[in-house]
């Protein structure tokens, strides 16, 4: 969590200044085998795998018990969006 320590530019990415900043706890859903931090990991070598290079953006990043996987989205350079599945193992 950041508390900015003026105005954030609109630009892509934005652009500011922060004032405080908190690191929040790892995350791993009940029933996962695998934590936020990992999956990010495993999906940015995925998108290097399949070419996708340059700023990568984290759209959405959910858990889903029922298929025991990840869906997450990407979006790169303000441009194209990417969906990615990755398997909770």
């Amino acid at each position: 969590m950041v508390e900015a320590s003026g105005p954030i530019l609109e630009s892509y990415p934005g652009q500011g200044t922060a004032l405080y900043v908190e690191v929040l706890p790892e995350y791993k859903p009940d029933g996962a085998d695998l934590s936020e931090s990992e999956v990010v990991q495993v999906v940015i070598q995925k998108a290097k795998e399949n070419g996708i290079e340059g700023t990568i953006a984290i759209r959405e990043l959910t858990y889903d018990s029922k298929t025991d996987a990840w869906k997450v989205s990407i979006k790169q350079n303000d441009e194209e969006n990417y969906d990615f599945e990755i398997d909770d193992k």
